[in-house]
């Protein structure tokens, strides 16, 4: 499992990758800070992995983000997508203020990628399935429809 933090404290955000099933899984626990989400977003992974979507789990985490803090995720996103693209991305949020910060990075970042907020893990599973099972394995960039623009 790969993680994000730096050495002193304990790491906020892990992941690991599932190759057979072209997904990355993220964890975040504790208190996950504009800097954790930031190396996050930026982390270097080969462009195959690129194109796995991702499902982010922060069940067990806070935030102490701000709207300016969350500006400046989606502006850090937009400019990462004009050299790598995004694969679809479900992030999972108990806590209302992460959840609340989380859809706003959503509609900030809405035309970059595809990403949904959810309160449970199943939901967010069945939706990636759902997206997964519609792109295939050799999807391209801009073939996601954003959700809310496109309804089945």
């Amino acid at each position: 499992m790969l993680g994000i933090r730096h050495k002193k404290d304990p790491m906020a955000i892990n992941f690991h990758i599932d190759k057979v099933n072209r997904r990355i899984y993220s964890k975040a626990t504790g208190l996950v800070t504009f800097e954790d989400l930031l190396n996050h977003i930026k982390s270097e992974v080969e462009p195959e992995i690129a194109s796995f979507s991702e499902i982010f789990d922060c069940t067990d985490a806070t935030t102490d983000l701000t709207v300016e803090q969350v500006r400046d995720l989606a502006e850090e996103r937009r400019h990462i997508a004009q050299t790598r693209s995004a694969a679809p991305a479900a992030v999972v949020a108990t806590n209302d203020l992460f959840f609340g910060m989380l859809r706003m990075f959503d509609m900030l970042t809405e035309t970059i990628r595809p990403m949904r907020v959810f309160r449970d893990v199943r939901s967010a599973e069945q939706w990636l399935d759902s997206i997964d099972s519609e792109a295939g394995p050799n999807c391209v960039k801009g073939e996601f429809p954003h959700p809310s623009k496109n309804p089945k």
